[in-house]
């Protein structure tokens, strides 16, 4: 295998490569056997929806069920750190769109109330429906 390479702590690509060419020709359920066998660690990358579908994850608070104003219910990446005398929640998936878009006009370029509504007229800016007023009831 070559592994005059790991003598050299700069030679991350070569151990890399080596780990690549190793792990191509195997299937998950292969690598995991060997680790249980030989005790090295390995675990499958995951994507989104991998993640959201581990249990564990939602006992751990990690992923959350929330019930979102705007998109429903829905699972949400919760709140880090995880402290058990202060535990974090969440009560929106996120902002809806146009949501600050008034305020950043004025703000950041000096727009009037005026100048805002008419390019809310004329479909140049816009709110998802239903948002108007919103941030009265947060």
């Amino acid at each position: 295998m070559g592994l005059k390479c790991l003598r050299n702590e700069s030679a991350e690509d070569e151990i890399y490569g080596i780990t690549e060419e190793w792990a191509a020709g195997k299937l998950l359920a292969e690598i995991e056997a060997l680790a249980n066998h030989h005790g090295f660690g390995a675990l499958p990358v995951e994507n989104a929806e991998d993640a959201y579908s581990q249990p564990l994850y939602e006992e751990r608070g990690e992923i959350q069920q929330i019930n979102d104003p705007w998109y429903g219910s829905r699972k949400a990446q919760g709140p880090v750190p995880l402290y058990s005398g202060t535990p974090g929640y969440i009560e929106v998936a996120g902002n809806p769109i146009g949501w600050d878009t008034e305020n950043v006009l004025r703000l950041f370029c000096g727009l009037t109330s005026e100048m805002i509504k008419e390019l809310e007229v004329i479909h140049v800016i816009g709110k998802l429906a239903g948002a108007d007023n919103l941030r009265d009831w947060w």
